[in-house]
């Protein structure tokens, strides 16, 4: 609220309310109010003048916030969208969703999210380590759903991601003494024992 000709107003002040204050704005601020109001509720709100004189609350008007699927989402950090050559065992990281205070992720094979490869609930965490040994170079799908009011609570909506695991190393065979180097012994044993044997004729005579 600006600057009003008749009443000199130069800063209001709003309350916003559900069974207990939530918000406290001076409108001056253009404070947001994200972060303060969870999706799919009813909240209250009046306003009064603070400056120059404090005036009496206005009236109390309501709205509704959007239902859980227009809720704000995590957003997904690691393995970035697409990620190859990712650990067996990977790190898994979003941010925060606004208002979240649970999460719960999932990894699944070809996105079969009716047969979850891994799956956890992290509490307010915003990563989880993966302790479910993957599959070599194959591909994976993950999301992360937040929720307000504990993993049973308010669904605030879900992101979703995809990566591919490292490829199986290359065995290395290791192979056997060629097949020349023993030619090679023969050859020199053979040798040997004809000098030997030529030594001991020459002794005889």
């Amino acid at each position: 609220m600006g600057l009003d000709a008749q009443f000199n107003t130069k800063v209001a002040h709003a309350q916003f309310l559900d069974t207990q204050p939530v918000a406290n704005l001076h409108l001056t601020d253009a404070e947001s109010l994200q972060g303060y109001l969870w999706p799919e509720d009813t909240f209250y709100w009046h306003v009064r003048v603070v400056e120059p004189y404090l005036s009496e609350w206005s009236e109390t008007w309501s709205f509704d916030t959007t239902p859980e699927s227009s809720g704000p989402k995590p957003s997904l950090v690691s393995p970035a969208a697409g990620a190859t050559d990712v650990s067996r065992k990977p790190m898994l990281q979003w941010d925060i969703a606004v208002n979240a205070d649970c999460y719960k992720v999932v990894v699944a094979k070809d996105c079969d999210w009716s047969n979850p490869t891994f799956q956890k609930e992290t509490g307010e965490e915003t990563v989880a380590q993966v302790t479910t040994t993957l599959a070599y170079g194959t591909s994976y799908c993950w999301k992360v759903t937040g929720y307000h009011g504990g993993c049973d609570g308010t669904e605030l909506g879900t992101s979703y991601g995809s990566f591919t695991t490292e490829e199986e190393p290359e065995e290395i065979i290791e192979e056997g003494t060629p097949f020349w180097v023993w030619l090679v012994i023969g050859i020199a044993a053979i040798l040997l024992i004809a000098v030997i044997a030529l030594i001991v004729l020459t002794k005889r005579t």
